[in-house]
Parts: C-alpha cells; sequence; structure tokens
C-alpha cells in the first residue's frame, strides 16, 4: 500500500486592497480629527472588529485613534489603508498628497496595556512617489476634508512596506 503525502498549497505573498479586507467605505477626508468611516454595502464591517477612526498628525507620519474602552482597542484592525484620489493627487496644493493610490499604516504596540487612551499606527506602506516629501514620508499629511477617501480595514498585509508597497494595488471599486 501506498501512502500520498500531502503538501499545502503555498501561500501567495501579495494581493490587493480586498485581499485581507474587514471592511471598506469612505470618509470625509483625512486630518487631525477622528473620523468615522461610512462603510460600503459591499464591503460592510466585520463584528469582531471596531473603525479605529485614524487621525493623521502632520510632520509626524503617524496615525492614532483614540478610545476610551481598552476593549475596543484590542479589536481594532491590525492595518488600515487610505486611497487618495487622482483628483487630489492632481491638485498640487498644501498639505494634500502629491500621488494617488493606497497608504497603509499598522498598529503599533499597545502603549498602555490594559488602560485606556489611544491607539498609534505607523506608516507601513505606500505607492512609489510618496505623500509630501521630504515631511511625511509614507504617510499622509492633512487634506482638510477637501477630498473624500476610501479607507479600508485590513487583517493582514503581505506586500512589501515602505515606498512602493502597494503600487500594484487596484482602486476601490465603489464611489468616493
Amino acid at each position: 500500500m501506498s501512502k500520498w503525502l500531502f503538501f499545502p498549497t503555498p501561500v501567495a505573498t501579495g494581493g490587493d486592497w480586498d485581499t485581507y479586507e474587514v471592511g471598506a467605505g469612505v470618509t470625509g477626508g483625512y486630518y487631525n480629527s477622528n473620523l468615522a468611516t461610512t462603510f460600503d454595502g459591499s464591503y460592510p464591517k466585520d463584528a469582531a472588529y471596531n473603525d479605529p477612526r485614524l487621525s493623521t498628525h502632520g510632520f509626524t507620519s503617524n496615525a492614532r485613534s483614540f478610545y476610551a474602552n481598552y476593549a475596543q482597542r484590542l479589536t481594532m484592525p491590525d492595518y488600515v489603508g487610505i486611497w487618495v484620489t487622482t483628483a487630489e493627487a492632481a491638485s498640487g496644493a498644501y498639505g494634500k498628497a502629491k500621488t494617488s493610490g493606497w497608504y497603509i499604516y499598522k498598529k503599533n504596540a499597545d502603549p498602555n496595556p490594559g488602560g485606556n487612551g489611544t491607539q498609534p499606527y505607523a506608516p507601513h506602506a505606500c505607492p512609489t512617489g510618496r505623500a509630501n516629501p521630504p515631511y511625511a514620508g509614507l504617510g499622509l499629511w492633512n487634506n482638510g476634508g477637501t477630498y473624500n477617501v476610501a479607507r479600508v480595514m485590513l487583517s493582514n498585509y503581505t506586500d512589501s512596506a515602505g515606498e512602493g508597497g502597494t503600487d500594484s494595488w487596484s482602486d476601490p471599486p465603489f464611489t468616493v
């Protein structure tokens, strides 16, 4: 009797914004206010996750979320993506992203284990061309709500980190 060995299919690396999506929709821009996402009906928020409502913070490139409830911080997704439209990138306006595409933020280590407060997210990947060099690096600064953006909550991210990491990602299929 022969025995067959089972070799699992290798997990493909990389993907698109919807590969690990656990909710996607639109917010009225990005800046230092915590904006709630209006989730698209085709990409509703997974009940196991809380929308981190990221606010972006100037020249530090970082983002953060304010929550008083520690349990909510535990259920925020590991990554959040913000999609900048071509219209914003073409505007050339101060504070607006100069490159359209997906900007990915990664959940940082818990700054206050067991306690309340903010949950920081750090810039992790962005399209080639960056946001607002030299100040914002991989992150976004402040479009002041002039342009809506798509946001996606991600349970994982497997593409390369840094500039160019999201170059192959597609635009969201819903209206921004």
